[in-house]
């Protein structure tokens, strides 16, 4: 493996960066930030220190574009590994935003009581619904030879108060397809569902988000915007949970390009109770309405 190449402080400059910092707080935090700082590899604790310094000391989180470039670091070559080594060493934690974000773990936070912290449905995931939803209804509207009666694509991670059943019931984004068969009497409908997460929120539980959901539809998938090659390899070293799980998994650096589908998901054919329950709690009542004018038989497969 090649050293990895970038900004170094010197000492001086290290003392009064992190140095100054720590003369300010408490002993014992003192200690642990020390004790942490010691498991980052020697080849990029300087780098690892000036991270560690720009992020927020009260536990607010920080975005890793903002970041890099407040260090004046061009490269996520130079970055990224650095900060991955705070993170396995238990000084920062990561969290949303475009792009991803970081937040100092709440050990070495010096105040954390009027932090809120980062939800998955509020950060980089909103900014990205409508580019991903106008993604998807392109996608489904160019499979006429698939989809020969249309789609109805909402986004429904976002719902505010609405109750739709408890913990991980509301993907991101939701589709209902619908097509007419040729031979067989009547119509086919077809419910997916797509997870959306950052590189920086993306990890096994994802996957799990998406399995929960693929219990009342016909497939699952999460989808993760990826900022890096780092990441998309990130992405494939979880093809084989994700085929574990039943559930698909593609990536893309931008919602308009080309995407990297690295497992379709698996049909499912799923209770027609609870197929119907869950877009009686997830659609729209256009969506609900545009259901209904199909005159669908709900889990009848074509397949």
């Amino acid at each position: 493996m090649r050293p990895v190449r970038g900004p170094t402080l010197t000492s001086e400059e290290s003392a009064m960066t992190i140095g100054d910092e720590l003369r300010r707080m408490p002993s014992e935090t003192k200690q642990l930030i020390d004790s942490r700082l010691a498991k980052v590899s020697g080849a990029r604790r300087h780098i690892a220190e000036r991270i560690f310094d720009a992020v927020p000391a009260n536990g607010t989180s920080i975005g890793n574009q903002r970041l890099r470039t407040k260090n004046k670091m061009k490269s996520s070559n130079d970055y990224l590994p650095a900060r991955d080594e705070l993170v396995a060493a238990g000084l920062l934690r990561l969290g949303y935003g475009r792009g991803g974000s970081v937040r100092r773990h709440e050990d070495v936070a010096t105040d954390t009581g009027a932090v809120e912290p980062d939800r998955p449905s509020a950060g980089i995931e909103l900014s990205l619904y409508a580019d991903v939803a106008d993604r998807l209804r392109q996608q489904y509207e160019d499979d006429r030879k698939r989809w020969t009666a249309g789609s109805v694509v909402e986004t429904t991670g976002n719902q505010g108060g609405k109750k739709t059943g408890g913990k991980w019931t509301r993907p991101d984004i939701t589709v209902v397809a619908h097509r007419t068969l040729e031979v067989l009497a009547g119509t086919h409908i077809e419910v997916h569902t797509y997870e959306l997460k950052t590189s920086a929120g993306f990890g096994v539980d994802a996957l799990h988000e998406a399995r929960s959901h693929r219990r009342c539809v016909h497939r699952s998938y999460v989808l993760v915007d990826t900022e890096s090659a780092e990441h998309r390899d990130q992405v494939a070293a979880m093809i084989d949970q994700a085929r574990d799980l039943g559930v698909g998994l593609i990536s893309f650096e931008q919602a308009d390009a080309e995407w990297d589908v690295w497992l379709e998901a698996p049909f499912h054919q799923p209770d027609p109770v609870d197929l119907d329950d869950f877009l009686a709690n997830q659609l729209s009542d256009s969506g609900k309405a545009t259901v209904r004018s199909w005159q669908a038989t709900p889990g009848l497969s074509g397949e």
